[in-house]
């Protein structure tokens, strides 16, 4: 039994790490990115999904009250919308955010923060992080961007806080 030249074996491990690595990398890419985008297309970004099934366009989630604008007065139900959120139903309110990242869609409820959707624009990657459950963080990265949007329940109201550096 004669055995095989040093760098030939040397080369069939580096060719089986190269392949085992590149398979690993492929499939972590393609389940990371269903979570983290949802459904890329721009129809999933420009619709809305309610909490009973309703789908609408993300421009309803619009609102051009400003946030010092007062509540409507005389109403003591929920706003139907409150600086740029909708209410959703069930005390919950929804809101897209289009940014130069990407567009994210957030559900906020007292006691927890939801969310629905990240569709990062080109050159673009989505995280969502949870520091409790109504405090949710969206952040869209790119090689010298990042746009970070914090969201969470507070004072009785949604709130967001968008930035970018």
């Amino acid at each position: 039994m004669s055995a095989k030249p040093a760098w030939l074996r040397s080369l069939a491990a580096t060719v089986a790490w190269g392949g085992v690595t590149a398979v690993a990398a492929v499939g972590s890419w393609l389940g990371m990115s269903t979570v983290l985008t949802g459904d890329p297309s721009p129809a999933a970004a420009a619709t809305v999904v309610t909490p009973d099934g309703d789908t609408s366009p993300s421009e309803k989630s619009s609102n051009p009250r400003s946030r010092d604008d007062p509540p409507d007065e005389g109403s003591s139900s929920p706003r139907d919308e409150w600086n740029g959120w909708s209410a959703v139903g069930d005390g919950a309110y929804e809101r897209a955010f289009d940014t130069d990242g990407g567009t994210a869609v957030v559900r906020l409820l007292p006691g927890e923060a939801v969310f629905v959707s990240a569709s990062p624009a080109e050159g673009y990657t989505a995280r969502r992080e949870w520091p409790s459950d109504e405090h949710l963080v969206v952040t869209f990265h790119a090689t010298d961007s990042k746009v970070t949007i914090d969201t969470m329940w507070r004072d009785d109201q949604p709130y967001a806080d968008v930035s970018e550096t």
